[in-house]
């Protein structure tokens, strides 16, 4: 950081930002929510049986991961990745499970 801080300028990381990435790295095998906004498993699961049958057979697994990660983190994430992989597609169930 002290040669960081003579090139450039550099701000600390704020300590919530920093609490929750300390809590994240540590975590094996089920997902804990360390903030107010972020949804447990068996929440995120409750939410995933509300969806029509018929929308749960055309996601790909990637896509229900990628729902999860999402729904786990009450909604907050950026989805990026390669053009086609389905963003189009989980967004508006991601819309939809914040509204039902």
């Amino acid at each position: 950081m002290k040669l960081l801080k003579a090139e450039i300028e550099v701000e600390e990381i704020p300590w919530n930002t920093f609490n929750v990435v300390e809590k994240l790295s540590h975590l094996e095998g089920r997902w804990t929510p360390v903030r107010p906004e972020h949804l447990s498993d068996d929440e995120v699961d409750g939410l995933i049986r509300k969806l029509p049958k018929s929308l749960l057979d055309v996601l790909l697994p990637f896509q229900m991961d990628g729902l999860r990660f999402a729904l786990r983190r009450g909604g907050r994430c950026l989805i990026a990745d390669e053009m086609g992989l389905g963003k189009t597609l989980q967004v508006p169930i991601l819309y939809f499970l914040h509204f039902v």
